[in-house]
């Protein structure tokens, strides 16, 4: 085997070892987005949870805030009058609160899923051309003849 096959062969395996890596670089490099989009996902659900919370509480007390004909100023805030708004808040409140945990078990468990590390076997199938060619026989030593066998 001349030098210019050492040379092929050392040139493949570079080559290979090339796209290996351009290959693992690609692959956290996706990880790494997907990292960045359940971040960006876990953010709006923690703004939805305090919209959903927060916006339909700061409407009741405004609407008993203003001076409107519907809020009777002889009847206090915590009057069963007012129970049906109160219910709708509260039901309001509950589906906001219901849909956040929902996308947010879903975002954990996209994010396990992920998480796991891949299964890739630990053995490659044979190639066509072995990666490494053996070498040859080592030369006799010194004093012995080529047909002979070692003492």
């Amino acid at each position: 085997m001349g030098m210019a096959d050492r040379a092929a062969t050392t040139a493949r395996m570079l080559q290979r070892l090339g796209s290996a890596i351009t290959a693992e670089l690609t692959a956290i490099e996706s990880i790494e987005r997907r990292a960045d989009e359940n971040r960006r996902v876990l953010y709006a659900v923690a703004v939805g949870f305090v919209s959903a919370v927060a916006v339909p509480a700061s409407l009741v007390l405004a609407f008993l805030g203003v001076n409107a004909s519907q809020v009777n100023s002889r009847w206090s805030m915590f009057s069963r009058h007012y129970l049906p708004m109160y219910l709708t808040v509260a039901g309001l409140i509950v589906v906001g609160v219901v849909l956040s945990a929902g996308l947010w078990a879903q975002q954990r468990r996209q994010s396990r899923e992920q998480r796991r590390p891949s299964r890739r076997p630990r053995w490659t199938p044979a190639l066509e051309e072995p990666l490494i060619t053996p070498l040859p026989d080592p030369a006799p030593p010194l004093g012995s003849s080529p047909g002979s066998e070692p003492a």
